[in-house]
């Protein structure tokens, strides 16, 4: 065996190692960014539910004008509150903008007048609908809409 031939040999080794080790970060690479879209993608769909609880624990089922006023009670909206907050984590930027329009509409004291109370339900059903559309267009992918 002539030198040549030596360091050849020796050589073809080393070069299946170093490809055996770049297809390998690569496929690790490639897995973890699968993996963290994948959790991110669990933690919106559990972020939205308890955004849509909350929302239903405040509005569902209100139809009078007292009902109204009663569901504006801050006590009420805290955790409505709470939900629009962990939107912010996880929720790409036009949802949060829709998060932060349904925030600026809570108000931040009970309503005395019922006209005013119903009033701002209203904007505030309204908001809510608006961020919920939000939702169903980030969680359901545009080709299976």
């Amino acid at each position: 065996m002539t030198g040549t031939e030596l360091a050849i040999s020796a050589a073809t080794p080393l070069a299946s190692a170093v490809v055996a080790g770049l297809v390998a970060l690569l496929v690790a690479s490639r897995s973890a960014r699968s993996s963290r879209r994948n959790w991110l993608l669990d933690e919106r769909h559990d972020t939205y539910a308890a955004f849509l609880d909350a929302a239903n624990d405040v509005l569902g089922g209100v139809t009078g004008p007292q009902q109204k006023q009663d569901a504006l009670d801050p006590t009420k909206l805290r955790a409505l509150m709470h939900a629009l907050q962990r939107l912010d984590l996880v929720s790409p930027a036009d949802v949060r903008a829709g998060a932060q329009a349904v925030r600026d509409t809570i108000p931040r004291h009970q309503q005395s007048n019922l006209m005013e109370a119903e009033r701002r339900f209203g904007e505030l059903m309204s908001k809510v609908n608006a961020l919920v559309a939000l939702l169903r267009e980030d969680l359901v992918p545009k080709h299976m809409r």
